[in-house]
């Protein structure tokens, strides 16, 4: 359903912001292509716990792909929006500079510590 959501909202961003600049409109899609794989990668962890290993519980142990598209792909899709949104808070006002300053320290320490302990996941 959210994925629903999103397919809507990129393509209300396509249709009513054409003459965006290429870069804006780049960012746009490139999250949507990884949300998309997010999500597919998502439905087959679920397809193969619940549908394939219906009623095996040391299925749910199995986790092929959660470390990939749960904590590895948030990290640097939510480094990519909090980085266009604080560049957006810089183009409106460049007197809140400190703020864009303390949003990419925050962003960048919670990108890297989401990549490393997916990372941990995977490699446990």
């Amino acid at each position: 359903m959210l994925y629903g959501v999103l397919c809507v909202q990129t393509y209300v961003y396509s249709y009513n912001f054409p003459h965006d600049r290429r870069s804006i409109k780049a960012l746009a899609y490139f999250v949507f292509l990884l949300e998309t794989i997010q999500t597919v990668l998502t439905g087959v962890d679920a397809y193969r716990w619940f549908v394939i290993g219906f009623g095996d519980m040391d299925r749910l142990e199995n986790n092929n792909y959660s470390a990939i598209d749960g904590p590895t792909m948030d990290a640097p899709i939510s480094l990519l929006v909090q980085t266009f949104f604080c560049y957006r808070i810089w183009t409106l006002n460049k007197r809140l500079w400190w703020l864009c300053v303390v949003i990419i320290i925050l962003s960048m320490a919670q990108a890297i510590a989401t990549a490393w302990g997916g990372i941990n996941v995977l490699t446990a």
